[in-house]
């Protein structure tokens, strides 16, 4: 699915992003931040201790939504306990927006990250592109940059730096000693953890139930917050939803109301995805991935994890329809692979097939709903279904034949013409004026250089910005006759030629570079590429289109290209690639 923006009447219609509010706008609040460079250099020269740098936006980046990135780093990471402790006691914290400061500057730092600097300003270490946010993997970057360690004291105060070593060393506690090994990934007694550590320790790993079990009796906040999380991974939302609303009732003081809030606005990290508690794996396979979309499926049996709204809100639900039927998609393709895969496929069967989930009067992102449904109807071969979408297809054709989603465009167009030819090859009736005319449409976009243009009508493209959607309106044109072999090769060689200018803008969330290229084009177009390979059945592109996508994986398995698109429709991409990629 590509949404794209392309004018500033789709910016009007986005409402303007907000700050945390309530509850919600204390996170953070326990560190204590410098916001001044100068300020923060002096107090690391007094201290000894190094800077860390939240870089909270970067002058003239093309992201557009960096109050979304703030507020997931506020309600994230900067509400880590372990985190927080680790950055009050062993670091200068400084939050600071970047005016080509230190050389952080646009397509060369992505947002969100920090940067770790020594008393002299020197490097220690730059994150950047952040979407992963877990515990142990956090608390290991900062630890990593610490060269000095910390003053003898007791065993207590050495594990809330993150000497973990000497605080082993010291502690005559059972409990203390528990905790030590589970953040150092060591063995550790389940029964000699604290109630809050031995749930986490569940929900990290992924065995959710356990840790609704262990903490139905809790009274403590943390063991309130995070049972209300054990529930939202179950499916079991509303109930989650439940719990964390009496919390910030109930103790609007507490964090972990601030983090119940954060994420009840739907503000913060853990609801969309980008949060979670099982630390990387030591080797990353496919089941990581599907245990995580496993885990994002909600009550009602979609994934509406997307902050995706350039066609304004009220196009939400047709992306939800659509990121869930393409999840549904690759989770079909992989349903041999995980005995959890049947019972959520018909959970998501039942959210496509309900139209209450769609939005009828939105124009903007509705072909989506359709054409993707399509796509996954085709994959089970549904025959009522696939002809209810494609007479629903041929009412949004116009009149020359296009087809479009904010605007009239080539890709869109492409797009239906392969879903289209999935559907007859599934045994649905697919009529030939409607091809004929698509077909047309897309060939309308062609310039000589076989570049389509990005909209309709149109003929002027530059390849750099091109590259990418060529093989699927190559592959659409193919499929129905339309097109050539060689013609096909050829664009299948330039999306090759051209991919580093995609990757150098995955993660920004709007047209970012010289040639219009932006994150959310990533997945789409990698996509279509494999598509493509798939029907030039191309060994040597397969697996060279393979390890590009495995070497871009997140640390915990999932895939994204923009944070607004979110990670399981990145990941549900990357399998549905990789799956047309394999030897069959």
């Amino acid at each position: 699915m590509i949404l794209i923006l392309t004018s500033l009447l789709i910016l009007q219609d986005r409402l303007p992003d907000r700050p945390l509010s309530g509850s919600a706008a204390k996170c953070g609040s326990e560190i204590p931040w410098l916001e001044d460079l100068e300020e923060a250099k002096r107090a690391s020269k007094q201290s000894g201790k190094p800077i860390l740098w939240w870089v909270t936006s970067v002058s003239g980046s093309p992201m557009d939504r960096k109050l979304v990135l703030q507020k997931y780093m506020l309600a994230g990471p900067w509400m880590m306990p372990d985190v927080v402790e680790i950055l009050r006691r062993r670091f200068v914290p400084l939050r600071m927006a970047s005016k080509d400061t230190l050389d952080v500057r646009p397509m060369k730092f992505i947002e969100p990250g920090f940067v770790v600097l020594d008393s002299q300003l020197h490097d220690l270490l730059r994150v950047d592109r952040m979407t992963f946010f877990q515990e142990d993997h956090f608390r290991n970057l900062l630890l990593q940059t610490l060269k000095t360690p910390m003053k003898p004291t007791d065993a207590e105060e050495l594990f809330l730096g993150g000497d973990y070593e000497e605080a082993l060393k010291r502690s005559p506690s059972p409990s203390l000693r528990a905790r030590i090994l589970r953040r150092l990934g060591r063995e550790f007694r389940m029964e000699d953890l604290p109630l809050e550590e031995r749930a986490t320790a569940h929900l990290s790993r992924g065995d959710f139930a356990a840790a609704d079990q262990e903490l139905r009796e809790a009274t403590s906040d943390q063991g309130r917050y995070l049972r209300g999380a054990a529930l939202h991974l179950s499916g079991k939302d509303d109930l989650g939803r439940e719990l964390w609303e009496e919390l910030v009732k109930e103790k609007p003081d507490s964090r972990w109301a601030w983090k119940a809030a954060a994420e009840l606005a739907r503000d913060g990290p853990f609801v969309r995805g980008f949060e979670v508690f099982a630390p990387p794996p030591k080797t990353i396979e496919i089941a990581h991935a599907l245990g995580y979309l496993l885990s994002m499926q909600r009550g009602h049996g979609g994934w509406d994890d997307s902050n995706y709204n350039f066609g304004g809100e009220d196009s939400l639900p047709n992306v939800y329809v659509a990121t869930t039927a393409l999840i549904a998609s690759a989770l079909y393709e992989y349903r041999d692979a995980d005995l959890r895969i049947s019972t959520a496929l018909e959970r998501a069967d039942g959210y496509l097939r309900d139209e209450s989930h769609v939005a009828a009067d939105d124009e903007d992102e509705i072909v989506w709903a359709y054409a993707y449904r399509l796509l996954y109807f085709a994959k089970i071969g549904d025959r009522k279904w696939m002809q209810l979408m494609i007479d629903s297809l041929a009412k949004m054709q116009a009149s020359n034949g296009s087809f479009r989603h904010e605007y009239p465009n080539p890709f869109v167009t492409a797009t239906v013409l392969h879903v289209l030819w999935e559907a007859k090859k599934a045994g649905a009736e697919v009529s030939g004026s409607m091809i004929r005319r698509a077909v047309d449409a897309l060939k309308s976009c062609r310039n000589r250089s076989g570049v389509f243009s990005y909209k309709y009508p149109g003929r002027s493209a530059q390849i750099e910005g091109g590259a990418g959607r060529m093989p699927l309106c190559e592959l659409g044109l193919f499929l129905w006759n339309a097109g050539t072999r060689e013609a096909l090769c050829t664009s299948v060689e330039a999306s090759f030629k051209y991919h580093d200018l995609l990757e150098a803008v995955r993660k920004y969330d709007d047209h970012s570079d010289a040639y219009r290229n932006g994150g959310f084009f990533f997945w789409y177009d990698v996509h279509a590429r494999a598509e493509a390979i798939a029907h030039l059945k191309d060994k040597g592109a397969a697996e060279k289109l393979r390890k590009m996508i495995l070497n871009i994986v997140e640390p915990d398995g999932a895939w994204v290209d923009s944070h607004e698109l979110g990670r399981p429709y990145g990941t549900a991409m990357a399998l549905l690639s990789l799956k047309r990629l394999s030897p069959r």
